[in-house]
């Protein structure tokens, strides 16, 4: 039988799943994998993703929706009883069309778009007719060199903001390279770094009055279709489309102030709704019970892998659901937010609305991108799988026994190229301000404790790209599941204000 979330696949019934549960203990024993759905159930489930609108399903749309109904749906058919919480914010919709005509000169013609810009404006079907100009843009300080960009249609480069891997290393509390394959020299280098880059660029551009915006990715058109960032969900009023390094390399040599046409008519949906779902799985009756231990990851997103975090959380759900009662002395809270790309804004209204958990959360275990294959550009200049896991990372604030958890996971589960990384932002007392790239740093800001994994392939952020097939190791996603599932049961007995309470003096110090 074709696994789904229901009880009674993947590794036992309700009568019988207990007989699968793993150790509790912290002792580091393997978990058993009966408990889990096999590589080829994971596979399914994560096409079942697909299968809402090809997977690109933004905030509040039909797709998303369906989607967050469809987990309900699971979610209740294993006696879990799950609400939905309703919040509102302005929905950008993606263009029906996006296209950019250089209407005079040599270069005069149509070219191959790579995508739309999200949140960069929006526009009607007849599209801007303006002068195509190139500018430079420093994207630290947002200062504009070139022609006067006002009522123009802007050509750009986007700073790709690469990283040495010093940087990761010098973040760690611990990394897992038994293989000796990262070194402090390598650059890691993904689109989704260039994010605050378009921030900057996409502000100075509206501030200066552009007309609209083509901003040229340095990658081949393989790795540019379907870019999905930035995501803030601020809309602005420079309507934009990305182009491939190639297409952009003829644009800039033809801006000089012929006409052009964008089209890239987008719509904004003003007080739209999109859902929360939670949901408990009760601990047992003691003193502990109100502790609530929180498992969490997000609905919404441009592909499957993107959302593959919902797959671990209701299967972990599942599992849990199934152990006996006696071996949960903390509550389990299931938390699926929308609004991840739309400024975080289901975070940020569940944040809002559940102040007053913050003396019962222990922690939140945030699961995002599972099971990634790294996918770089290669000496030819293509871009192909390497055949390695994509480098990751458990993101945790300096709490000595989440820190140990996590170092434990990685090395237990033999999860290679991956880090046990502090936040770059370890304070709590400044709401705002960056904890770590993904979903669950607005948690950890607002005083909630938060533990994320998280990965960054560089297809992490883009629409129409086969995920489920391609660039997803199910074997990799099965073990960190498992991973995951025993540092549960590992740190339900352990003290809540312990798991609550940081030390700043293990800021930057290694706990192994």
């Amino acid at each position: 039988m074709l696994c789904g979330f229901a009880l009674s696949a993947c590794g036992g019934s309700a009568e019988d799943s207990s007989s699968a549960s793993l150790p509790l203990a912290r002792t580091g024993d393997a978990a058993s994998l009966a408990a889990l759905p096999s590589p080829q159930e994971l596979r399914a489930l994560q096409a079942e993703i697909d299968s809402f609108d090809a997977g690109n399903r933004p905030a509040g749309s039909a797709a998303e929706l369906a989607f967050i109904e469809h987990l309900k749906s699971r979610l209740d058919s294993l006696g879990i009883p799950t609400h939905k919480h309703p919040f509102h914010f302005d929905r950008w919709n993606p263009p029906a069309r996006f296209s950019l005509e250089i209407l005079e000169g040599p270069d005069a013609g149509s070219f191959d778009i790579a995508a739309y810009i999200p949140f960069s404006g929006t526009g009607d079907e007849h599209g801007i007719e303006a002068p195509l100009v190139y500018a430079s843009i420093d994207p630290a300080t947002g200062l504009l060199e070139g022609e006067d960009p006002r009522g123009k249609i802007v050509v750009v480069d986007v700073p790709p903001a690469p990283l040495p891997l010093a940087v990761f290393k010098s973040l760690s509390y611990y990394e897992h390279d038994p293989d000796n394959d990262t070194h402090p020299q390598d650059i890691y280098r993904r689109t989704w770094l260039a994010q605050a880059g378009m921030w900057v660029i996409l502000d100075a551009l509206s501030s200066a009055g552009a007309a609209g915006l083509v901003a040229v990715l340095d990658l081949p058109e393989e790795a540019a279709r379907g870019a999905y960032f930035p995501y803030d969900g601020n809309v602005r009023n420079v309507p934009g489309v990305y182009v491939d390094r190639e297409v952009g390399s003829v644009i800039k040599n033809a801006a000089t102030g012929v006409q052009a046409r964008l089209v890239m008519n987008a719509t904004v949906d003003p007080d739209s709704t999109s859902y929360n779902l939670s949901a408990i799985i009760p601990g047992a009756p003691g003193p502990d019970a109100d502790n609530l231990i929180v498992l969490h990851s997000h609905t919404d997103g441009p592909n499957s892998i993107e959302d593959n975090g919902t797959i671990a959380v209701v299967e972990l759900a599942r599992y849990f659901k199934g152990v006996p009662e006696a071996d949960r002395p903390k509550s389990l809270m299931i938390l699926l937010t929308s609004g991840h790309f739309s400024g975080w804004a289901g975070a940020l209204a569940w944040v809002e609305e559940n102040q007053a958990l913050k003396g019962k959360v222990a922690t939140i275990i945030s699961l995002e991108h599972l099971g990634a294959r790294e996918y770089v550009e290669l000496e030819d200049g293509r871009y192909g799988l390497t055949g390695r896991a994509e480098m990751g990372g458990i993101f945790v604030g300096p709490n000595e026994p989440l820190v140990s958890e996590s170092i434990d996971l990685v090395k237990r589960e033999n999860i290679k190229r991956h880090f046990v990384l502090r936040p770059f932002y370890p304070s709590r007392t400044e709401p705002g301000e960056l904890g770590w790239p993904g979903e669950a740093t607005e948690f950890e800001t607002a005083g909630f404790p938060t533990l994320q994994y998280i990965t960054g392939p560089q297809y992490l952020l883009n629409w129409g790209v086969d995920t489920t097939n391609i660039f997803t190791d199910y074997e990799l996603m099965r073990r960190l599941m498992r991973g995951f599932a025993q540092m549960v049961h590992n740190i339900m007995p352990i003290d809540a204000d312990e798991l609550r309470d940081d030390d700043p003096d293990t800021i930057g110090t290694p706990l192994e």
